[in-house]
């Protein structure tokens, strides 16, 4: 009589049937599908709280490679603390506040005030006709008040080289890889060209 080892058949026999409907259901034959997962690490580490003085400092494994991606009509925020872009009601960088958004008067102003300019060196031809805000004395205090909402790249200060830079570019149509080059500052928590146009589209209300 011919014995048949019962548990290696059927070991034999489950992975096959589970292949083939993994394999089934993954691509149907009725369907073309065009996704890709190019790859997938783990990323970063180190504590998950660190203190010293006022400073408080967190962090989780996998974060540093967190981020936006997109294609086609999807798009994805990944990070155990990523968040969306939010601004403070009412800020705006329609700097003279004539209701448009122009990188020769918004955009100009700005970097001039993150390179330090004020008074008129600040506002000489940066004004568009007719603008509500139009003088050194009223420009100054609105730029003021944005403080780190000029912050683009969330480094931690707005900085003329690297968030002014930015906004200038952006005002002047530039998106994606023209847009960033250069100028994102090292440890930026926004650094992709997707988050930044994100964000920069939620400054222009």
């Amino acid at each position: 009589m011919k014995h048949r080892s019962w548990s290696g058949m059927a070991t034999g026999n489950v992975l096959g049937l589970a292949l083939a409907g993994i394999v089934m259901a993954a691509a149907p034959a009725s369907t073309a599908f065009a996704y890709d997962v190019s790859r997938s690490v783990i990323a970063g580490g180190g504590t998950s709280s660190a203190t010293g003085g006022t400073y408080a400092l967190g962090a989780t494994a996998g974060q540093a490679a967190a981020g936006h991606s997109s294609g086609g009509t999807y798009s994805l925020n990944s990070g155990f603390w990523h968040a969306e872009a939010t601004v403070a009601p009412g800020s705006s960088i329609d700097i003279d506040g004539n209701g448009n958004y122009d990188a020769l008067t918004d955009g100009l102003l700005i970097i001039r005030y993150l390179f330090g300019l004020r008074a008129a060196p600040l506002i000489a031809g940066a004004v568009a006709p007719g603008a509500p805000r139009s003088t050194a004395a009223q420009l100054e205090p609105h730029l003021a008040g944005l403080g780190s909402v000029l912050d683009v790249d969330g480094v931690g200060g707005p900085d003329a080289l690297t968030d002014g830079l930015l906004i200038i570019r952006y005002l002047f149509g530039l998106r994606g890889a023209p847009l960033t080059a250069g100028a994102v500052a090292p440890g930026a928590t926004r650094y992709s060209a997707p988050d930044i146009e994100a964000y920069i589209k939620s400054l222009m209300p």
